[in-house]
């Protein structure tokens, strides 16, 4: 089973392998996961796929985080998606914020997790890994972070979600 994060861009960005890796090393890992070992196994590379995705390798027994690009047509696809799970109607001012950047996303970045074992340490441990990689893309590409198809995040604010999706 997985679960998505997807980050929508306003600007394009190239998601760089080694910059990705100095977004994870400088992670407080004991403050965000409770991690204190560090992360032996870390490894961010081009996927073997090819295509505009990268892997990031964070445990020596997981799959990796997958990232992969979309823009052109497969963007517009998914903004147009998104868009259609919106409220129509709401006049609610964290839809119309969400609405308007997605209307003016060029860019969709999905960060795909392993989340096979609800609850374990690596799953909690990739769950925090890929929200890092995704707040570092929406800083670099003016864009909003949707968590787990539930709650709409800007990068300048991390703690207060800009919408949460009903139920």
């Amino acid at each position: 089973m997985a679960e998505w994060i997807s980050v929508f861009c306003r600007t394009p960005v190239e998601p760089d392998p080694a910059a990705l890796h100095r977004v994870l090393d400088d992670l407080d890992l004991a403050a965000a996961a409770g991690v204190r070992h560090g992360l032996p196994d870390l490894r961010v590379e081009t996927a073997r796929d090819a295509g505009a995705s990268i892997d990031v390798h964070y445990r020596a027994d997981g799959r990796p985080i997958q990232l992969s690009t979309l823009v052109g047509r497969e963007a517009a696809g998914q903004v147009t998606e998104t868009l259609a799970e919106l409220p129509l109607e709401s006049k609610e001012a964290g839809v119309l914020l969400v609405r308007e950047h997605l209307n003016m996303c060029v860019q969709v970045i999905n960060i795909e997790l392993d989340a096979a074992a609800e609850g374990d340490l690596g799953t909690v441990l990739g769950t925090v890994l890929g929200a890092e990689l995704a707040y570092a893309i929406a800083e670099d590409g003016d864009g909003l972070v949707w968590l787990f198809d539930r709650e709409w995040i800007s990068p300048a604010d991390r703690t207060t979600p800009v919408w949460t999706h009903p139920d």
